[in-house]
């Protein structure tokens, strides 16, 4: 298949899934059948080698998880004190870590997996998934269901709640020892730093965003640009709270919670 027979392919997908948007099927499912039907397994007409081109792959899968994580942040408009929030907090953060350990003793005991590869797959897939989960999250930012809002907080979050178990999962799988000192830097860095300063710097950066839509708007009468402040929003608050250490997922996810999502996504 050449250029414009994908994108005739992907045009064609994206209107199936408009149709089927509120069908029993969500538009995932039908991303993941049309996958295994251009997979070698059956026509065989899409064949990606991912090893070779891993960075790439690592990028693309970055930028994507950046956006759809800015955009759930978008549609949570309920105050942060509100009882959702903190439901969600509860869910992504004690619960998860419930979960992964109750994961990796069943897996541990059921499948006779060592301890580092039972919690590797126990932090891999205890978060809630947010594409199984989209039927029964946040729809559009007039939704305000305490259900669907503590589903949605807590499918932004979880992935980074559950990353630092990887970390040392990864360290005993090849044969290194936990230290306390390495325990402290895990603690401190990947665990309280990642997870607050991602979510604190996150939401400075809305803010910021948010006064200069408002100057913008106040200098010129009109904010026009909203899609390119929203894209200069998942870009900057990403790079700069990836680059000193903290969740750049966590970040994007923040962003839109403070107030700005208003301005960012609403024309004058």
């Amino acid at each position: 298949m050449d250029f414009l027979a994908w994108m005739a392919a992907t045009g064609c997908l994206w209107l199936a899934s408009g149709w089927i948007h509120r069908g029993p099927v969500t538009s995932f499912g039908l991303y993941l059948l049309a996958g295994i039907l251009c997979a070698p397994w059956v026509f065989d007409v899409m064949q990606i080698d991912i090893l070779q081109h891993a960075e790439a792959a690592a990028h693309i899968i970055e930028i994507t998880m950046a956006a759809s994580l800015f955009i759930t942040g978008l549609k949570l408009r309920l105050p942060l004190r509100a009882h959702s929030w903190r439901v969600g907090m509860h869910l992504a953060f004690p619960a998860m870590l419930l979960t992964v350990g109750g994961m990796t003793l069943l897996v541990h005991w059921l499948t006779g997996f060592d301890w580092p590869m039972a919690l590797a797959f126990g932090a891999i897939v205890a978060p809630t998934d947010p594409v199984l989960a989209s039927l029964i999250s946040v729809n559009d930012a007039r939704d305000d269901d305490a259900l669907r809002v503590a589903l949605s907080s807590e499918a932004g979050m979880n992935d980074r709640s559950a990353l630092p178990l990887m970390i040392p999962a990864l360290l005993l799988f090849n044969g290194e020892s936990l230290t306390w000192s390495s325990f402290g830097h895990w603690t401190v860095i990947e665990v309280i730093w990642g997870i607050v300063g991602g979510l604190g710097l996150g939401f400075m950066f809305g803010r910021l965003a948010g006064l200069l839509a408002v100057r913008l708007r106040s200098a010129h009468g009109d904010v026009a640009p909203n899609d390119f402040l929203a894209l200069a929003l998942i870009a900057l608050s990403y790079a700069a709270v990836e680059a000193i250490g903290a969740s750049g997922f966590l970040a994007t996810f923040a962003a839109p919670s403070c107030g700005c999502s208003k301005l960012i996504s609403r024309k004058s």
